[in-house]
């Protein structure tokens, strides 16, 4: 057989089709990242809101798939537990798609279970044992959704946050554990000198890739106080001065000025139009934090609201809910004096209240700090690796003694 024959079929091999598989897969998340505002936008207005409900369709198929693969391979005790834990995965997965509020977020975490599942196949068919490949598993996932909030943050309407990639995570978790519930054995082995490298390789470039990200990309975020309530921003207090007094600044300086404050103008009108279900089985309607987010704008992005003080809210909260933005119907970004001075009556003039439209993650260590961490982190990474290596040619040489004795 001539050579490139040869590298035909190893092409053909199920291991390699499996890989070009979740390259195409991970390309397609990629490239759809900056149309899925548009694609969400289009559905709902198609279909309504309840399309996004088929996250739920696909979770239905993953389940079953997973009880008929269970039915072939199991019976009796073994195939009990197995379903009790399929059951208990699914419960899980359903119940954490419901407390996600964005159906972009629904979507990734689909998204991301898949690809767990695509990676501990591809991997298994190569590393005989499971240990290895389910951990290698997570941190590729990690690895590829720092890559998707890399690829957002470089749209002008989107920015990329460490946070997401939590969620990214989560749901490989559970697409790992759907996959080792209808798995038909498990391969537990020591664990050799090339797993243990690929294992130290990818915890390396976990932490390179995390310190770039938070870097260059996320940044490092502050606690700003105003009056009795706090909140998360990406921006120092010196920099929204600049901004609002019309200073020029740098393009992404604004950017992350203009989405947070489109967070904040978000919350303040969920806030505003939703009903919460009290102890007491009343409903009611969180004005405080409403009032909270209002004295937000109104302090530290003040020239988003004059910018666009007669513009609609749902302009710019229509990508992000919908829902929230039929709701608020002809509000204006600056509120009239007579719903702002309703608010602040029911609210409180200087409300108690602490806004999260920032991730948290970030506020409690510098750039510093974090760069400090991740050496300390390579080093103790390399130092496993000289050990591990040492020790395994320590063994090898002794063995080696025994046999010639």
């Amino acid at each position: 057989m001539s050579p490139k024959k040869r590298d035909a079929s190893y092409l053909l091999k199920p291991e390699m089709i499996l890989w070009g598989i979740i390259l195409l897969y991970i390309c397609l998340i990629y490239s759809t990242v900056s149309i899925v505002p548009q694609i969400r936008i289009a559905l709902t207005e198609i279909f309504g809101v309840s399309v996004f409900n088929l996250v739920y369709l696909a979770l239905a198929l993953g389940a079953g798939w997973a009880f008929s693969a269970l039915n072939h391979n199991f019976t009796g005790k073994r195939l009990k537990f197995r379903i009790s834990a399929l059951v208990a995965i699914l419960g899980i997965s359903a119940l954490y798609l419901s407390k996600l509020p964005y159906a972009v977020e629904k979507i990734h975490f689909v998204q991301y279970g898949i690809l767990g599942i695509l990676l501990v196949s591809a991997l298994s068919m190569r590393i005989q044992n499971s240990i290895v490949t389910y951990v290698a598993s997570v941190l590729l996932v990690y690895i590829i959704g720092l890559g998707d909030e890399t690829f957002q943050d470089l749209i002008s309407s989107r920015v990329g946050e460490i946070r997401d990639n939590f969620t990214n995570i989560f749901s490989a978790i559970l697409g790992l554990a759907l996959h080792a519930c209808v798995a038909e054995k498990y391969s537990i082995h020591r664990i050799s000198r090339s797993q243990w490298n690929l294992l130290l390789m990818l915890l390396a470039v976990s932490v390179v890739c995390t310190a770039a990200f938070l870097q260059f990309v996320h940044g490092f975020g502050t606690v700003q106080v105003s009056g009795n309530g706090r909140f998360y921003a990406s921006l120092s207090p010196e920099q929204m001065i600049r901004i609002n007094r019309g200073d020029s600044v740098p393009v992404k300086m604004m950017k992350i000025y203009e989405n947070e404050a489109k967070r904040h103008l978000f919350q303040r009108e969920f806030y505003l139009t939703n009903d919460f279900k009290g102890q007491d089985g009343n409903y009611y309607r969180d004005y405080t934090k409403s009032a909270g987010e209002l004295r937000v704008l109104e302090n530290f992005y003040s020239k988003f609201l004059n910018d666009n003080s007669l513009r609609k809210s749902s302009e710019f909260i229509l990508d992000v809910d919908k829902a929230v933005a039929d709701k608020a119907g002809d509000v204006t970004v600056v509120w009239s004096d007579s719903l702002r001075n309703q608010i602040f009556a029911f609210g409180g003039q200087d409300p108690h209240f602490t806004s999260r439209v920032k991730s948290t993650v970030i506020t409690s260590f510098s750039s510093e700090t974090m760069w400090l961490f991740s050496v300390i982190i390579l080093v103790a990474l390399g130092g496993s690796w000289f050990v591990s290596g040492l020790k395994i040619r320590v063994n090898t040489q002794s063995g080696a003694k025994k046999t010639g004795q």
